[in-house]
């Protein structure tokens, strides 16, 4: 475990009990013990990702999407005739 030995583990212990006294010890120790927790669970899923991976026969390749838009043909668009038109605007000037 982390290279540490029993005596170099207990005098940790003794050290941390006597700077956080024995009302945040149990605290600090439960703390120490979700993150450790943690920490191993995050390894193993890394570690389990990688080796998956490495094991796939076939890697997946993304390809990239492409946006294709269509372009509009001249049948598309409806003709407008002489009805459809708006009026000319009174403002300006007709033909002299």
């Amino acid at each position: 475990m982390f290279g540490i030995g029993p005596l170099e583990l207990v005098v940790i212990v003794v050290l941390a009990l006597i700077l956080l006294g024995p009302e945040k010890f149990p605290e600090a120790g439960r703390t120490v013990g979700k993150t450790l927790r943690e920490f191993r669970a995050l390894t193993s899923d890394l570690t389990r990702d990688i080796t998956s991976s490495l094991d796939d026969p076939q890697p997946r390749v993304r390809t990239p999407r492409t946006a294709v838009s269509k372009q509009p043909e001249a049948d598309d668009h409806p003709k407008m005739d002489d009805a459809d038109q708006a009026p000319p605007d009174d403002n300006q000037p007709g033909p002299v």
